[in-house]
């Protein structure tokens, strides 16, 4: 298992297998079962902030008004550092940190 694929995805991510098979990421999805099942538990959807090209992965169309800068400024930060034991915004600050990460991952591996 990796958390990002490049053409053919490993057969024993079965991860990624049940979220193709409940429907929450399109059959030719290159994140990891790992990434996408933790952002769908958080309640977040794996495709509505990837930055992979659709025609690669045929995801649904990039959420409208998702940040392509990372969201976390100091005041942000602090802002969750002051809400961190509230569950849900605990779950959301580490959905934006992987979703952050992923979209990371994403562009180094586009310039490879």
């Amino acid at each position: 298992m990796k958390p990002l694929y490049d053409g053919e995805v490993d057969q024993d991510d079965l991860l990624l297998q049940q979220a193709i098979q409940d429907n929450i990421v399109p059959p030719r999805c290159q994140i990891g079962g790992a990434i996408v099942q933790g952002i769908a538990a958080a309640g977040g959807d794996p495709c509505g902030k990837c930055d992979i090209d659709r025609d690669a992965c045929g995801g649904r169309p990039k959420a409208p008004g998702s940040p392509t800068k990372s969201p976390f400024g100091f005041d942000a930060q602090r802002n969750i550092e002051a809400s961190i034991n509230d569950s849900a915004t605990a779950r959301k600050h580490q959905r934006k940190l992987t979703i952050t990460q992923l979209n990371r991952m994403i562009k180094e591996k586009k310039g490879d």
